[in-house]
């Protein structure tokens, strides 16, 4: 990762314009009104505790985290996204939420031709912005 890459990455958005109450009021959580929570959401007796899971693979915690750099903290993070909506590769490595995973380009490469929702782009660019 030393030299920077002649690579830019992008993730794909969900359209935004959404009126929030155009879901007819379907998607309100428990304190919504209308009601409390379900009690098949909840078995008696159970606390608010995570179940316990298996630990993911490596590309899939790398792909939630590309994808939560790309889609929802580059501009936190101080990421320059070009016009294009894409961000030079290089940049999105070095991103500490991505780093502690030691990406690699070939990482990258499977994770965008793997992925069963093409959340992903790759394109060469013509010169790192």
């Amino acid at each position: 990762m030393g030299e920077e890459l002649d690579v830019a990455m992008r993730a794909y958005r969900r359209p935004v314009g959404r009126d929030a109450s155009s879901d007819g009021g379907r998607f309100q959580g428990s304190q919504g009104k209308g009601g409390s929570a379900s009690s098949s959401s909840k078995a008696e007796g159970s606390s608010c505790k995570r179940r316990w899971r298996a630990v993911e693979p490596r590309t899939r915690q790398l792909s939630k985290a590309l994808s939560q750099v790309l889609r929802h903290k580059a501009a936190d993070l101080g990421l320059h996204i070009r016009p294009d909506g894409y961000i030079v590769l290089d940049e999105v490595l070095k991103c500490s939420m991505v780093q502690k995973y030691k990406p690699t380009l070939e990482d990258v490469e499977a994770i965008v031709k793997e992925s069963d929702k093409q959340r992903f782009t790759l394109m060469e660019a013509s010169g790192a912005l």
